[in-house]
Parts: structure tokens; sequence; C-alpha cells
């Protein structure tokens, strides 16, 4: 998006892009299972499982051609802002055609469907370049004001903040309303809002630059990195969206729900703001191993406490996702930018992102499949075990000691 001579964001604004983004994600997305879950349904009266899956995939498997295409034209012209502005108009857009169906009340599936899918389409076509973008802003903002981008975290951490206000506060509008479609109504308002703040500093006659390809090409660490972020994101993220599911599966309530997420992020603002310090000590690729060890004992306390009555104790051991994701995200993120060309930050970012958004689009249908066939309990299980052997992939194939650029 800018190289190393171009003026930076301000420290304002790439704080309210962050805080902003994950403040409206938090409305709606922990709660999209839950939701499709309950317009999506059979005339048996249970939820169209396979339907919630494919719809998962509509929505995550847009990013394989909005997201490549949104950091080309990012480094290529250096207009991130307009990029982002429009994208989170567009997610506004999306997620109202979302909401509409729950607000009308009961309807056929196939009139749920054909409302729903176009909205799932644009929402995520939009939605996916968002978080490279903004992460590109940020990371370009410390290395012209620091010269290295170690404390990402301590801006990244803002979204967290604003992640568990809005789980809370939605959770709080749920259980008053009983209304699912709240989640993406209030979703769409947050994108709106951050579609203004994005806009300011826009340019007005884009100039092209020319971009190393062949950087990328003879990257070959950066290749194997990408298989780990498939497997790794398939493992955290289809547990989290899932997670609601399970929750409402195994009895737990709006109330339990959306204290377990806010609980899950909570420790991520400390992790956040204290990850540079330890990536400087221990190096990234510690930090990242350290953050799926905490997703697999997450996943597999989930999967052991299913049968308590007590189902206060799944947001105590969601305190794990927050360790865990803080730990990772913010170790892949400044593991990819250090293999990073200065000139392609956004290219590197958004091709991360891709991989990692991919996967999630595979979760939907795999996760449904694991689902029909036996129950969101076996699904935890099973990703446990999948996390634990994606680790001991990056272990031997991605870190490479000699060659590490301890930031």
């Amino acid at each position: 998006m800018a190289n190393s001579q171009t003026p930076p964001p301000s420290r304002v604004k790439v704080s309210l892009l962050n805080f902003g983004y994950y403040h409206a994600f938090g409305f709606a997305i922990p709660y999209f299972t839950l939701y499709l879950s309950r317009i999506l349904v059979l005339d048996s009266g249970r939820p169209a499982n396979h339907l919630i899956g494919l719809i998962l995939l509509l929505f995550n498997g847009s990013v394989l051609i909005s997201t490549p295409i949104a950091g080309y034209v990012a480094d290529r012209f250096r207009i991130g802002n307009a990029v982002l502005a429009g994208c989170a108009a567009g997610v506004a857009v999306g997620a109202a055609l979302i909401a509409l169906p729950g607000f009308l009340g009961t309807a056929p599936l196939e009139a749920a469907l054909a409302v729903v899918v176009p909205g799932v389409i644009i929402a995520g076509l939009c939605l996916h370049p968002m978080v490279p973008l903004i992460d590109t802003q940020t990371l370009h903002y410390l290395h012209y004001t620091r010269g290295q981008a170690s404390d990402y975290g301590r801006i990244r951490m803002l979204g967290s903040v604003g992640f568990t206000f809005s789980t809370l506060l939605v959770a709080i509008v749920l259980a008053r309303t009983n209304q699912a479609a709240w989640t993406f109504a209030l979703f769409a308002a947050g994108f709106l809002v951050l579609a203004a703040i994005a806009a300011t500093g826009v340019q007005a006659r884009p100039k092209p630059v020319g971009i190393p390809w062949r950087h990328l090409g003879t990257n070959t660490r950066f290749q194997r990195f990408l298989v780990f972020a498939f497997f790794a994101s398939l493992g955290v993220n289809s547990g989290f969206l899932f997670t609601s599911y399970f929750l409402d599966e195994v009895g737990a309530g709006f109330v339990i729900m959306g204290f377990t997420f806010a609980v899950s992020v909570v420790p991520e603002i400390p992790i956040m703001f204290n990850a540079g310090a330890l990536i400087r000590r221990i190096g990234g690729s510690k930090v990242i191993l350290l953050g799926v060890g905490a997703q697999v004992a997450k996943l597999a306390l989930f999967y052991s406490f299913a049968g308590s009555p007590a189902t206060w104790v799944f947001a105590v051991v969601s305190i794990l996702h927050g360790v865990g994701f803080g730990l990772l995200y913010t170790g892949c993120i400044t593991f990819v930018d250090n293999l990073s060309h200065p000139s392609m930050r956004a290219t590197y970012q958004n091709l991360f992102r891709l991989l990692w958004v991919t996967a999630v689009a595979a979760g939907g249908p795999i996760s449904g499949a694991i689902i029909d066939a036996w129950d969101t309990t076996t699904l935890m299980g099973i990703y446990a075990v999948m996390l634990l052997a994606i680790s001991l992939y990056f272990a031997m194939a991605v870190d490479n000691r000699r060659s590490e650029h301890v930031i």
C-alpha cells in the first residue's frame, strides 16, 4: 500500500481502523452459524447444516477473488484508503440483506436463501480484503515511525477491545429481544461508520508504481508458511465460528454465549500489547507455536467438558482462545512482514489472508459434514488433533532458526 518513503497514516487513524473493524465484526461473525441455524430450517424443523456449510463456503470462498485483487490495486496504485472505504460500504449493504429474513420472520427456506445468498456474496467479497489492508496501514505506520513492526500488537489490541464491547452489547440485545437478526443489523451500521473513517486521506489521482514480483516467486519459506497458515486457520477459525452452535447444542443461553465470546477476547489485549517484547526475546516462530498450543488446549477442553451441566465452564476455557489467538495472529503478521519486500507489504499480507480465509471457507462444508455425521463436540476434538499436527509441520518445515529474522 505504501513503501517506506510514503508518509504513513496517523496513529489516530490506524487505531480507529483497528478498533472500528473488530468492533463491527464482533456484532455478527461469532453468531453467524447460530443465526443461520435459525433462518435456514428444513421442513423437519432441523437446521439445514449442509446449507449452512455451503453458505460459509460462499462467504469465505469469495476471498479467492477479492483479496488478491485488492492487494494488487493497493500496492500498484497506493490507494489503500479508497479500497478500504469501498469495501466497508459494500459490507454494510451485504449485511443488511443477510439480516432481512430474520426480521421478516418465518419464511420458506428458498425465500430466505434468495435474500441471504446475494448478501453473503456482497459481504464476503468486500469483507475479506479489509484486514490485510488495515494491517498494511498499521505496519507502514510502524516502519515509518519506528523502523520495525514488532509493536504491531499494541495497535491491534484495540481491535480486541472493540470486539469485547460489541460481543457483550449484542448478547444483551439478543437476550432482551430473542431476535438474532440484530447481529447483522448492528454489523451493517458498524461498517458504515468504518467506511467514513477509511475515506479520510483518499488520493484523487493514483500513480502506478512497479512491483518486484520476483521476490515473491523465490521466497520459498513464505510459500511453506502459507501451507501452515491454511491448516492453522482451518482449525482455529472453524472451531471459533461453530462455538455458538456448539454452545447452543450443550444448552448454553445467549448470556453465556456473549460472556464466552467476550472472555475469549479479553486475554488478547495484554498478550498483543506485550507481544513485541516477547517476539524480540524468543522469536516469531516460538510465539506462533505457543499460540497454536493454547488453541489445541482450548478445543480439547471443549471436547472434554461437553457433557457438563455447568455451561459457564466454557467461558473459563475460552480464556485460552484469547491467549492463543493473540500469540498466533500477532506472530503471523510480524512473521510475514519480516519475509515481505518493502514495496509488497499489502500483497504479502493479502496472500497470507487469502490462505487464512480460504481455510475458513473450506471449514464451512467440512464442519457441516462432521456435524451431520457426529456432532459439534466431535468437531472440536477433530480440530484439536489437526492443530497439533500442523504445529509439528511448522516446527519442522517452516521454523528454520538459521534464517529466522528475530525482530
